[in-house]
């Protein structure tokens, strides 16, 4: 597994990094996962989903043998559903956080990520709450995820260190000027939803350019039909040796700005797969097929 730099403070973490939710709902599933994450030389995972408290107490069992300062470990935390128009407050925050490291039997997190629900979520009380945390030596770096608009708010603040924002082969021109102004910032940057969904027809708030179907806490719910089975990225599925979500993957880390990509592998062999095309480069020729399809997608 390659190693990136984690900014300028000399740590560096995997260049891919394990979400850890509630599916496989059985922990001895969730646990093979991260075994096969760790065999492939992944130290980053995080939590997020509705059951922290249970997904926190099994990673670090599975984790146990590691030591903890090999390990990078984030949490992505949802907005309060029960306070629509306040979406981070002091007490949600500081509330998750404790109930993840009591739960894992953790001092403290490497990151915590707020998935903004839209422009005006990372406001001065979510600001404040994440700068207490951070001050407390409860966490170690703020990070926020979600939409476009949200993300381009969010930089300007400089409570931020972190950005997780989608990066794959059908971003544009918004998606790389978002990558340049968090360089600019000198912020970290952690990719996702490296495999896009199928559908041509971008959400008007999505910065990523995917749609998924089905909620969940996140908003990230199962995929569209695959994108290979779309006609200009047909030629995904047909290059031998390679998974297209492999492919696609390993187009996402020829960005340089990245310092890891999170994934969703569905199994333990899907992890390996993953974690080899890290270490992979695209196939003479894809490259110029993936730029020649991203232009003529509707």
């Amino acid at each position: 597994m390659r190693y990136r730099p984690l900014g300028r403070d000399g740590r560096s973490i995997s260049a891919l990094m394990l979400a850890v939710g509630e599916e496989p709902k059985r922990e001895s599933e969730r646990t093979r996962m991260v075994y096969a994450a760790l065999e492939s030389g992944v130290n980053a995972f995080e939590l997020r989903g509705e059951v922290i408290v249970e997904t926190a107490a099994s990673l670090t069992r599975a984790l146990s043998a590691v030591p903890r300062e090999a390990l990078f470990i984030a949490l992505r935390l949802a907005p309060d559903p029960r306070h629509q128009a306040k979406a981070f407050s002091r007490e949600w925050v500081i509330h998750a956080v404790e109930r993840t490291l009591q739960a894992g039997g953790l001092d403290r997190l490497d990151l915590l990520t707020l998935q903004l629900p839209g422009p005006g979520a990372f406001d001065d009380e979510a600001r404040a709450a994440a700068a207490g945390a951070r001050e407390a030596d409860r966490i170690g770096l703020i990070g926020v995820a979600g939409d476009g608009q949200a993300l381009d708010e969010a930089i300007t603040t400089p409570e931020l260190d972190v950005l997780v924002t989608g990066h794959n082969l059908r971003s544009g021109w918004p998606e790389r000027n978002r990558l340049k102004a968090a360089g600019a910032r000198n912020l970290v940057v952690i990719g996702e939803d490296s495999y896009p969904a199928a559908t041509h027809t971008r959400r008007h708030d999505d910065g990523g350019g995917e749609r998924r179907q089905g909620g969940g806490l996140f908003g990230l719910g199962r995929r569209s039909t695959a994108l290979e089975q779309t006609g200009s990225y047909g030629f995904l599925g047909r290059v031998p040796g390679w998974a297209p979500a492999e492919l696609c993957l390993s187009y996402a880390l020829t960005e340089p700005a990245l310092s890891s990509v999170i994934v969703e592998p569905a199994d333990p062999k899907a992890m390996e797969g993953l974690a080899q095309a890290a270490e992979r480069d695209l196939p003479a020729g894809v490259p110029a097929q993936i730029e020649m399809a991203r232009f003529s997608a509707v």
